[in-house]
Formats: C-alpha cells, sequence, structure tokens
C-alpha cells in the first residue's frame, strides 16, 4: 500500500470517526433536550405547588390570627361581665340592707317572742 491510499484510509477512519461522534452528539443533545423539557415541566409543577403551599399557609396563618382576636375579645367580654355581676351583686347586697331586714320586716319584727 503506497502512502497515498494509507492516507486516504486513515483520513477516512478519522471522517467515519467524526460522522459517528457527530451522529452520537446529536442523539445526545436530543436526548438532553428531551430531559430539560422534563425538567422544565417538573420545575413548573413544583412552582405550581409552592404557590398552593403558600396560599394554605397564609390561609392557616388568617385563621390564626382571627382565632386569636376572637379569644381576646372573648376574654374582654368575659371581663366585662365579671365586673356587671360584681355591680349586681354589690346592688342586690345594698338592697338587701336597705330594705332591713330579708323578708320585709324590720330587724325585730315578724320574731316569735318566747316566754
Amino acid at each position: 500500500m503506497d502512502s497515498e491510499q494509507y492516507i486516504d484510509k486513515k483520513m477516512r477512519f478519522v471522517w467515519d470517526t467524526l460522522a459517528e461522534i457527530a451522529a452520537r452528539q446529536e442523539k445526545a443533545d436530543a436526548r438532553m433536550a428531551r430531559q430539560e423539557a422534563r425538567m422544565d415541566r417538573h420545575d413548573e409543577r413544583m412552582k405550581k405547588l409552592d404557590e398552593r403551599f403558600d396560599r394554605r399557609i397564609a390561609a392557616i396563618n388568617k385563621l390564626i390570627l382571627a382565632g386569636m382576636r376572637m379569644i381576646t375579645k372573648d376574654r374582654e367580654d368575659i371581663r366585662r361581665l365579671e365586673l356587671q355581676v360584681k355591680r349586681t351583686d354589690e346592688r342586690f347586697d345594698q338592697w338587701l340592707r336597705s330594705r332591713g331586714g330579708s323578708n320585709g320586716h324590720g330587724p325585730d319584727e315578724g320574731k316569735r317572742k318566747r316566754n
């Protein structure tokens, strides 16, 4: 084999190898593009899930705050009611004392005298 044929054979081998590498690279690029598309879809799903999770957390936070406000309001109402009950008791005691006795009689009236 002369040198020209040898060089042609080697060049064909190089070109065939390069063509094979290019074909493999195209396949790899296509696989990579499909994988990137899958990852983009996955990222979109995760983004939507994160947004839903954030909305749920915000709603739970609102519920907790509303509950805390209700508890505070209930405590204030209970304090007001306790004060009103105390005032009513004081007024009732005052009314009983003003009557002079428990059944409308004076302190000595209505009692039986023992002989």
